[in-house]
C-alpha cells in the first residue's frame, strides 16, 4: 500500500504539500515559473480540486498589491492637495 507520507490539513480541507525551489535569478521570474507551472496542474487537476500558492510568493504578491494601492492613495493626496 502506497500513500502521502504526510497529510496536512488548511483550514479543515485535506492538504498535500509540494515544496518547490527554483534556480531563476530573481523572485518574479521565480514566480512566473511556478504560476505557469501552477496553470498547467490546473488544467489537468480534476474537477473540484483547488491549487494554491503558498510561501514566499504569496507573500510577495499581497505586498506589491498593498504598495500599488499605498501609491494610489499617494498620488490622489498630492492631487486633492494642489487643487
Amino acid at each position: 500500500m502506497t500513500g502521502p507520507v504526510n497529510i496536512t490539513h488548511f483550514n479543515v480541507a485535506r492538504t498535500f504539500d509540494v515544496p518547490a525551489t527554483s534556480t531563476a535569478p530573481t523572485w518574479a521570474r521565480s514566480a512566473d515559473a511556478i504560476e505557469n507551472i501552477v496553470a498547467a496542474a490546473r488544467a489537468k487537476a480534476p474537477t473540484g480540486t483547488r491549487i494554491t500558492i503558498k510561501g514566499q510568493v504569496e507573500s510577495m504578491n499581497s505586498s506589491f498589491g498593498r504598495a500599488e494601492l499605498g501609491l494610489l492613495f499617494a498620488i490622489l493626496l498630492v492631487y486633492l492637495l494642489m487643487w
